[in-house]
């Protein structure tokens, strides 16, 4: 897809790529370039006590819940499931994203 440099180097992106990754208006993209490429990649942005109370509560875990995360993590790994703790705690910041967005 070709996407136009127009004033004040404002681009639009293709609206297949738009829905493809769940694009929303006001979403904000992290901007870099490598080797002459440039890459944008959706990022969320929360208040740095937010963060840091999100911290707190994983931090805090209790040893039983720490373990069935470590256990769905092993499971994972050994090709009983294909859902990654990553994928899990990128899930719950889409969740608390979209939570955000609808107060």
């Amino acid at each position: 897809m070709i996407a136009e440099l127009r004033g004040k180097s404002q681009i639009t992106i293709p609206k297949a790529i738009v829905d493809s990754i769940g694009l929303s208006v006001g979403d904000k993209l992290d901007v870099s370039e490598k080797d002459g490429a440039i890459r944008l990649v959706p990022v969320a942005v929360y208040p740095k006590a937010y963060v840091k109370g999100l911290e707190d509560m994983f931090s805090t875990l209790d040893s039983e819940t720490a373990n069935n995360l470590r256990e769905a993590e092993k499971a994972r790994a050994d090709g009983v499931r294909d859902y990654s703790l990553a994928e899990f705690k990128g899930n719950m910041l889409k969740a608390v994203k979209r939570g955000a967005r609808a107060k």
